[in-house]
C-alpha cells in the first residue's frame, strides 16, 4: 500500500486503514480523509442522492480494532469484543445525541 500513518492526534493526510477515495458507502461517496485520532476516522464525502457533501466518522479505535477484507471493522481480538461494543454504544449514542441537535437547533 502506497499510503502511511501519521502520528496519532487529529491529524489530516494519510492513514493506513482510511477507506480510499471513491469508495461507496450506501448513497455517500468518500471523498477525503479529513482526520483521524485515536477512536475513528472522519471523511469528507458527497451524498448522491441530495448532492450535499457531508462528513462521515468512522468506528475504528486503533488499540481495540481492524478492518478486514470486507470492509469491515471488526475487534481485533476475544478479549477486545466487550471494550469494543462499550465503544460503539458510546460512539452511537453520541452521533444520535449530535443528530437530535441537528435536526432541533
Amino acid at each position: 500500500m502506497s499510503k502511511q500513518t501519521t502520528s496519532t492526534g487529529s491529524k489530516k493526510g494519510s492513514h493506513l486503514f482510511a477507506l480510499p477515495n471513491g469508495t461507496k458507502l450506501l448513497e455517500y461517496e468518500i471523498e477525503e480523509l479529513l482526520g483521524h485520532g485515536g477512536f475513528g476516522i472522519t471523511y469528507r464525502a458527497m451524498d448522491t442522492l441530495l448532492r450535499e457533501t457531508v462528513a462521515i466518522k468512522e468506528f475504528l479505535p486503533n488499540e481495540l480494532a481492524v478492518r478486514t477484507n470486507d470492509s469491515t471493522v471488526h475487534p481485533k481480538s476475544d478479549g477486545d469484543a466487550q471494550d469494543f461494543e462499550a465503544g460503539l454504544k458510546a460512539f452511537l449514542e453520541e452521533a444520535r445525541s449530535y443528530r437530535l441537535k441537528l435536526v432541533t437547533a
